[in-house]
């Protein structure tokens, strides 16, 4: 199921992050099918399409804490240099 989330997301992603999709997928896709009854929810692509949006979660908040600690530090430096 790895290589089908990658495919999805049209890139790679390490064992970890997809795990922790995984996790947080199978939890959604049981929520989902306890609300709804719908057995379509319990289909491996399904499954499959929900790791994608979350590793896709998950790498965008990545991306977005260490664009602010880069700006956070970047900040320090340049206060530091016009003192």
């Amino acid at each position: 199921m790895k290589r089908e989330v990658e495919r999805l997301l049209g890139c790679g992603i390490t064992k970890e992050q997809f795990e922790e999709a995984l996790m947080y997928a199978e939890r959604k896709q049981i929520y989902i099918f306890k609300r709804t009854g719908r057995k379509e929810v319990l289909q491996e692509q399904y499954l499959a399409k929900l790791a994608e949006e979350y590793a896709k979660s998950f790498m965008f908040s990545k991306l977005t804490m260490d664009l602010c600690r880069l700006q956070y530090e970047y900040g320090k430096r340049a206060s530091y240099i016009f003192m």
